[in-house]
């Protein structure tokens, strides 16, 4: 009987882990996401600047 109560100690224990694992990639995953649609945009609007500018010195 006590065997059977560890392996289920450790059954819950590394189910802990394993979720807290999760999360910890999940919100890795979350952050370089997030940091790579930040990029974009902001590369995005300095292209839409830049072009704004040449229009504007190419119409003078």
């Amino acid at each position: 009987m006590k065997h059977k109560a560890s392996v289920q100690s450790f059954e819950r224990e590394y189910k802990k882990v394993y979720i807290k694992l999760l999360t910890k990639a999940t919100v890795d995953t979350a952050k370089q996401v997030d940091a790579y649609i930040s990029v974009k945009k902001a590369k995005r609007e300095n292209l839409e600047c830049g072009t704004t500018v040449q229009q504007r010195f190419l119409s003078q």
